[in-house]
């Protein structure tokens, strides 16, 4: 590996780490971690400060701009906002084709293997714990208790280290995919271990959305499975595209009849809630009808622009008022800071928390505050659809690079469906703003859209690094043909 591999391949070591770390606060600053790390081996050092002096320049401007049109942004929460969504921006200044390394990427792929096994591990048997142990059952709350390290006890802490688990675990299956079908590496048995986790962990939401983005890239992209070895006609080469085919049969069953059977309650819940939401009867549906029909009466340049960052429903203005470390009842500064929170946020938001709040086990399917609503009330719909068309913009992008490699169509298949997790989580919950939840699966994707966009000269064979049994079977397949032809001629 070259030496920028090689410190991106720790950086990423270190990163997911503190992700699965019980420090909170340690995890909010992981992006800048990150950074910190490739700036110590004088990695991507020019564009790394050129980026943070144009993004501290760019939020200064704003906040003049917000506080000229409303004068009342609150200056702190605004400047919060550049460590709530600093998930995204390491992945403006790692170079893709620096990293674009099949020898990189089965390394990192090796260590989220094992990670992936252990966080599992840990997982079931919290999960046992509840349901066999307290006699709770796998279904209802049972899931609370899957948190892996993140929350290191067999009792739940109840809070959003449980979903921050699930959305970790989600994407670091989808690279073990890639792992298993495209390098044709890898251990099934720690694929079980943690899919059962991730299930078990009973995020119903994560589940859901991660099924939904699946199924129509499927159907728009269409990948093969077994795609490798069909270029190798041995029997052993056969054999192994039949285990493929039964591995995947089984790994699908898996999948969908785990939560259906263990998870029937919690499935049921969800029709209730998008019937309730649909009706306008949760603080989430509330809240919406009053940024889109309230809101917009009585501050006409709302819909453009909105408040400001860190000034309505993001997690920046959360953490700025109090709020999010103390609750609604008993608010508690930030460290360092006092608290403080928009007007406009204290009379809409905080009611409908706390009425999300007097709900027992309601969680944060039930939270008024969501990334599509945050962003859209503070950046604008400027701001929001501009992101929803460079995310269409980098999907159709990776689609038409894939091209008609099967391999390249099967790492494209999971980034577009990773990035439509990543876009659709933010219509449930602040994820955007989380970089414990959300930043590890950022790195994955931005290791899987390397590889498609970057990998030039790699076909279906050579891509995958292949096993020397296979490879000398395509080789030797591939000299009989040559044979043959010579013989016709």
């Amino acid at each position: 590996m070259t030496k920028y591999s090689k410190e991106f391949y720790w950086a990423f070591i270190i990163a997911a780490i503190i992700c699965f770390s019980p420090s909170k606060i340690v995890a909010y600053g992981v992006p800048y971690i990150f950074l910190g790390y490739l700036l110590a081996k004088n990695i991507e050092v020019k564009r790394t400060v050129m980026t943070l002096y144009a993004l501290l320049a760019v939020s200064l401007l704003s906040y003049f701009f917000y506080y000229s049109l409303y004068g009342n942004t609150v200056f702190q929460n605004h400047l919060l906002t550049l460590l709530t969504y600093s998930s995204f921006i390491p992945v403006l200044i790692v170079d893709n084709r620096k990293i674009a390394q099949p020898h990189l990427f089965k390394k990192i792929f090796a260590f989220l293997s094992i990670l992936f096994l252990l966080q599992g591990s840990v997982g079931i048997i919290q999960a046992a714990y509840g349901a066999i142990i307290l006699n709770k059952g796998f279904d209802s709350v049972n899931g609370d208790h899957v948190e892996g390290t993140i929350h290191l006890s067999l009792e739940p802490e109840l809070s959003f280290s449980n979903p921050m688990f699930a959305v970790n675990m989600t994407f670091i299956g989808m690279a073990l995919l890639v792992q298993h079908f495209v390098y044709e590496d890898g251990k099934k048995h720690r694929l079980f271990i943690g899919f059962l986790s991730l299930i078990l962990a009973s995020v119903m939401h994560v589940l859901l959305l991660a099924f939904v983005s699946a199924i129509l890239f499927y159907l728009v992209i269409r990948p093969e499975f077994a795609f490798i070895t069909n270029s190798v006609r041995t029997v052993r080469a056969r054999l192994k595209r039949t285990s493929i085919k039964l591995f995947l049969i089984i790994f699908m069953f898996f999948i969908i009849g785990v939560p259906v059977y263990f998870l029937s309650h919690n499935v049921s819940l969800i029709e209730s809630f998008v019937t309730k939401t649909f009706l306008a009867q949760t603080p989430k549906a509330k809240i919406t009808i009053d940024a889109f029909d309230k809101l917009p009466d009585r501050y006409p340049l709302f819909p453009v622009f909105g408040f400001g960052p860190g000034q309505f429903t993001s997690r920046a203005s959360l953490i700025g008022s109090g709020v999010y470390l103390g609750g609604v009842d008993n608010p508690q500064s930030p460290p360092l800071l006092q608290s403080k929170i928009n007007p406009v946020a204290d009379k809409v938001l905080i009611p409908y928390l706390y009425e999300s709040q007097q709900k027992k086990y309601l969680g944060s399917t039930g939270f008024p505050h969501y990334s599509w609503l945050s962003v859209y009330s503070e950046m604008g719909g400027i701001v929001f659809f501009s992101l929803t068309l460079f995310a269409l913009y980098l999907i159709i992008r990776v689609i038409k690079r894939a091209g008609k490699s099967k391999a390249h169509r099967f790492t494209a298949f999971l980034f577009c469906t990773g990035l439509g997790l990543l876009y659709l989580l933010g219509m449930h919950e602040n994820y955007w703003e989380v970089p414990q939840a959300i930043f590890l699966g950022v790195l994955i994707l931005k290791i899987m859209y390397a590889g498609v966009m970057h990998l030039e000269n790699f076909n279906d064979v050579t891509y995958g690094l292949l096993s020397r049994e296979t490879f000398e079977g395509y080789v030797n397949n591939q000299q009989q043909e040559q044979v043959s032809l010579d013989d016709k001629a």
